[in-house]
């Protein structure tokens, strides 16, 4: 199959045709069953000034997989347990797997996770990473944990040519938020199609891309300007940021 022309988008190994260069049909897929709404966020890895300083008494660590370490003590089987799997068993593209920890002492007060690109997320490059898993204790939300362990995982993946990506679902605004202030740049919007009892399998796919030109990921310095999407009613029909913003 030939490079994708200006109506084409190629997501993993498909393609799908739209009149509109900058989306993708709702109907390219049969199966529609209950479907959450997504935000899709990219941003190049480049040399950054040093990360975000965390709270006093807080301690910054990186936990990677091993033989017999398929998940960090204390995090539940579901995903950690599977995301471990799939290190083990090639299922992620790449074998840089990894979760940024904070700790108060020696409890763990927040993580994002680093994972490689793989089956669900088919429009990610081979060496892309996602930052996902996010999580911060409640009673420390909103004093930068987020944004220090972001910054670290900038620096823990930097690569050539390798895209960062991070997803937040539409109504998560505080979500959205970190992203921007982290560097990152709305790429388009999603939805998973939520099939009875499959849910952790099941394929994210984009249906509307940003009004920019085309951004390939992994394809080096071009990247859609920033955009800030706090607050909006997001998706096909429910309004999307002006072009330019």
């Amino acid at each position: 199959m030939g490079a994708a022309g200006p109506n084409k988008f190629a997501l993993g190994s498909s393609y799908w045709q739209s009149p509109d260069p900058w989306v993708l049909p709702n109907d390219s897929f049969n199966c529609r069953l209950d479907l959450m709404r997504y935000l899709f966020f990219h941003r190049a890895l480049s040399p950054d000034p040093a990360p975000a300083a965390l709270p006093s008494g807080l301690t910054l660590a990186c936990w990677r997989p091993g033989p017999l370490r398929l998940r960090p003590e204390g995090l539940p089987a579901v995903p950690f347990l599977v995301w471990g799997w799939w290190h083990a068993l090639g299922v992620f593209r790449s074998r840089d797997y990894a979760i940024v920890q904070v700790f108060d002492g020696n409890a763990l007060v927040h993580r994002t996770c680093l994972l490689p690109s793989h089956f669900r997320f088919p429009f990610m490059g081979p060496g892309d990473l996602q930052a996902a898993g996010i999580w911060t204790r409640p009673d420390l939300r909103g004093r930068g944990l987020g944004l220090a362990a972001l910054g670290e995982a900038l620096r823990l993946c930097q690569r050539p040519g390798r895209t960062l990506w991070y997803m937040a679902r539409e109504q998560n605004h505080a979500s959205i938020r970190l992203a921007e202030k982290a560097g990152f740049r709305l790429w388009g919007w999603g939805e998973k199609p939520a099939w009875p009892g499959l849910g952790p399998l099941g394929a994210y796919r984009v249906t509307e891309l940003r009004p920019e030109p085309p951004f390939t990921a992994g394809s080096g310095p071009v990247r859609p300007g920033p955009v800030s999407v706090a607050g909006w009613a997001l998706g096909p029909g429910r309004g999307r940021p002006p072009t330019g913003s």
